[in-house]
């Protein structure tokens, strides 16, 4: 005994102590390391570590950030207005700054502010150009799209549909694009400048306007094609009376001028999305064809998917965009082709009956699976700039003529069901009708298949 307490005893309690820190330590390491592993809050926002990193670190970084106006108020102006989305742009210099904007806002997605990703037209190569072309070879280069989606034996020619194209123009001179082109539109400028074939005067006036305009910009048409990619996709939907045949060469054109050369940045494509919403139902568009891509992560979280996602979801326009030609590798599929209500389209190679060595596969990035469809993409012949014909591959070409074939399918259930149909009845059937599945099921090298025209 010592001062009335027993030597086990004061042992026992000492052992108890001990067990009690030790599991305290071990609560307190385990608590830290599974908190390493869990998300932050501005990860789970969906927040590019990388980019609170750099915030973090006192770099700027450029944010764009986009706020639903029914649910929440937006301080100040919008700069893009797509229904109810508002899209802003800002540089962040604080963590502070950046918590505030996405306590506020629904998605958030930002750059570097020295490395601003640049929107490439999805064109693999040109293997010739043509100034005239005989009869014989347009038939046997045509093969490629008419042959292999049944185009020739469809009674469909796309009349009634209007479709739009964001891309680097249009040569609207082109003697097999007229009478297909119902509006000219640029948003390489400050605004946007439009031209209503019919309403602000001829396709001659609208040249002789685009001159003047090329004259006081030192180089820069706003509407006249300077590459030829907006012609080329411009052709196979809508070529007619000339050696070759568009998809669907019925329909009306809308084509939106976002690129000068073969870039464009996310400013001007938002500015092509922005118009495009405004005047969609007046121009009757429904069908909109993107054959270019973002190399950014997929995931449909980026503000031109999320503006493209209104298009869908308010106006019911079923909107098409290239897979991207980063070779046959799993999860290299381009935005904004990897979001979800977005038609991913790869290339398919008619003369080798197997997908485009160059063709982007899925899944994206949070394990979705794309491609949607695949159609021809290599050595496609269509329309050029100055009157001329070419010869081009890449999922550029595979978009607009998966785009056409879905108004072909629009135009077929709208005669039978006697009113328009809806964007997932013309999906299905041109699900039901594809060839080369591979799988019975959609997978992530060629999607559902290569989808035919109507019967």
């Amino acid at each position: 005994m010592v001062g009335g307490m027993s030597l086990s005893s004061s042992k026992h309690r000492t052992s108890s102590a001990l067990a009690v820190a030790l599991s305290a330590a071990l609560i307190a390491w385990l608590a830290a390391t599974l908190a390493s592993y869990a998300p932050t809050y501005m990860e789970m926002r969906g927040i590019d570590p990388q980019i609170v990193k750099m915030v973090e670190e006192g770099k700027p970084v450029v944010v764009y950030y986009a706020i639903n106006t029914s649910i929440h108020r937006v301080h100040g102006s919008c700069r893009w207005v797509v229904g109810s989305l508002c899209i802003n742009k800002t540089v962040v210099y604080s963590v502070d700054e950046l918590r505030k904007i996405i306590d506020e806002s629904m998605a958030v997605w930002g750059y570097p502010l020295k490395k601003v990703p640049k929107a490439r037209i999805a064109l693999y190569s040109i293997k010739a150009v043509y100034r005239t072309l005989s009869p014989a070879l347009g038939t046997y280069l045509e093969q490629a799209v008419i042959d292999l989606h049944g185009v020739a034996g469809t009674r469909e020619n796309g009349s009634g549909i209007t479709i739009a194209i964001i891309d680097t123009g249009v040569d609207y001179l082109h003697p097999c694009l007229r009478g297909s082109i119902k509006a000219l539109v640029s948003v390489v400028f400050d605004r946007p400048l439009v031209w209503y074939v019919g309403v602000n005067g001829s396709l001659e006036q609208a040249w002789r306007v685009d001159e003047e305009i090329y004259n006081e910009t030192h180089g820069i048409y706003a509407w006249m094609d300077q590459v030829g990619h907006g012609t080329h996709v411009a052709g196979l939907i809508a070529a007619h009376d000339c050696p070759i045949r568009g998809v669907a060469p019925g329909a009306k054109l809308v084509v939106i001028k976002a690129f000068v050369g073969s870039t464009t940045t996310m400013d001007r494509l938002l500015s092509a999305i922005d118009w495009l919403y405004h005047h969609a139902k007046q121009l009757g568009v429904k069908v909109l064809s993107c054959s270019w891509g973002i190399s950014i992560p997929a995931t449909g979280r980026d503000p031109v998917s999320l503006a493209l996602r209104v298009l869908v979801e308010d106006l019911h326009i079923a909107v098409f965009a290239a897979a991207g030609n980063d070779g046959n590798v799993p999860m290299d599929i381009e935005a904004p082709a990897g979001a979800p209500w977005v038609i991913a389209v790869g290339a398919w190679d008619y003369w080798t009956h197997s997908l485009a060595w160059f063709s982007s596969t899925g899944p994206t990035p949070d394990m979705r699976i794309k491609p949607d469809f695949v159609c021809s993409g290599v050595n496609i012949l269509s329309t050029y700039l100055d009157n001329g014909y070419a010869v081009m591959s890449g999922t550029s070409m595979a978009t607009p003529i998966c785009a056409a074939i879905y108004a072909l399918w629009y135009q077929y259930l709208e005669e039978r069901l006697h009113h328009a149909p809806t964007i997932k009845q013309v999906i299905a059937e041109m699900v039901r009708h594809t060839i080369y599945r591979m799988t019975p099921d959609k997978n992530c090298l060629r999607g559902w298949g290569v989808p035919l025209a109507p019967p």
